[in-house]
């Protein structure tokens, strides 16, 4: 029975090693490629195209010189959305145009460079579908002729299309136009997918996932005399101090997924990915000493409210409103909670056994100083925009397995 033991607990090692490595990502805060990226979002009545333009080359678009690092803007944000739309335009394909409306969004940090958001809205003319269009805009290539347009396709909710963008199109100062054709979809299968991406958004959600296991390694645990932790509790116990953390995650992150999406509750992307990877260090540190004893559901609950608004990210632009909106982020929200219960089941035996061994103490410094780490590379990324090497290391064991 000793020897059975000890081989589980190896085996708990490996997994949760292998927990805080290979499913350890980035969330990216702009994208990988340099030159500006459309993504587009198809409604019912209209298509939405997300511009995001580098500033340094948006700069000497205006005119103006610029220096490496980060740049100012060059107008006001509302001059750069008029500029947008002036050099923009959306038709059918018989030359019918769009009517076309802008509005500015986030200026985003990212690689040591910085980002401005303008989304412009094209409304299709009376009896035209917004599922086909051609595309012309010229935004900076217009005078900066090294700079390519990506665009990608982020949302068609009919057609199942939620998740990852999918390429589209390439534009450069040579070629300005972009035509786009989409069959039509159903709500079934639209619901269907959202249901799936709630599962792959928790599944692949690193931080949210490190968050909530670095909050539960201690569960059942009592503190000894010397305030650290100490001997485990009964099965009983634990597993209803885990259920109690694991609802009032749920509850916290299903309120803001909801006043997230239908924005009620809005925070700026970066500072919502900042706190959220502080979450992970704070309860990270939690697992190797006990920072708030007893108030684990708490803590779960108000930084859970934090995590719903990252959440809420995935449901931007998602192409659908009024009662189908509501449909839609619960198809979501029951997603993520199937497969969170699902990885919560798995884990819950590992972590009663990992608490009452001799070799649980330091299991859990070390799954906690490895969360702890990464979470702090992932702070200093989102909220400085410093890319290091600890990330890098990470994603090569990713791939490399272990």
């Amino acid at each position: 029975m000793k020897n059975l033991t000890l081989v589980s607990l190896r085996s708990f090692a490996i997994s949760l090693i292998y927990l805080l490595t290979s499913l350890s990502g980035t969330i990216a805060l702009a994208h990988d490629v340099k030159g500006t990226v459309i993504y587009v979002d198809l409604w019912r009545d209209h298509v939405s195209f997300q511009f995001e333009m580098p500033v340094d080359e948006l700069s000497l678009a205006f005119g103006k010189e610029t220096e490496p690092g980060i740049t100012p803007l060059p107008a006001s944000t509302a001059e750069i959305a008029t500029y947008v739309l002036n050099h923009s335009k959306v038709q059918t394909p018989d030359g019918k145009a769009f009517t076309l409306t802008a509005n500015v969004g986030e200026s985003i940090l990212h690689d040591s460079r910085n980002w401005q958001q303008i989304i412009v809205n094209a409304t299709a003319p009376e009896g035209a579908s917004p599922r086909e269009y051609t595309l012309t805009t010229d935004v900076i290539n217009h005078q900066v002729v090294s700079h390519h347009i990506f665009i990608f396709l982020r949302s068609d909710f009919e057609t199942g299309q939620i998740a990852e963008p999918v390429y589209l199109d390439t534009l450069h100062y040579q070629m300005h136009e972009s035509h786009f054709k989409r069959a039509p979809g159903s709500l079934q299968l639209g619901l269907w997918s959202i249901f799936r991406l709630g599962m792959s958004h928790i599944a692949d959600g690193t931080d949210h996932l490190l968050f909530l296991f670095t909050l539960l390694l201690p569960a059942g645990l009592m503190i000894s005399a010397r305030r650290r932790w100490g001997e485990r509790g009964s099965a009983r116990q634990t597993t209803i101090e885990i259920a109690k953390i694991v609802t009032a995650f749920t509850l916290g992150h299903s309120i803001t997924l909801l006043a997230g999406t239908l924005g009620i509750a809005t925070l700026p992307t970066q500072f919502v990915e900042s706190m959220i990877a502080a979450s992970v260090l704070i309860s990270a540190a939690h697992a190797v000493y006990p920072i708030f004893p007893g108030k684990e559901a708490l803590i779960a609950l108000m930084f859970g409210l934090i995590h719903g608004l990252g959440f809420a990210s995935a449901m931007h632009g998602i192409g659908v409103d009024g009662g189908t909106l509501i449909l839609t982020v619960l198809g979501f929200n029951l997603g993520v909670e199937v497969m969170q219960a699902f990885l919560v089941l798995i884990t819950l035996p590992w972590i009663y056994l990992l608490n009452g061994s001799r070799l649980g103490p330091y299991l859990r410094a070390l799954g906690g100083s490895l969360a702890f780490i990464i979470a702090a590379a992932w702070l200093a990324e989102r909220s400085l925009g410093i890319e290091t090497s600890i990330l890098g290391y990470v994603d090569l064991v990713a791939k490399q397995g272990l």
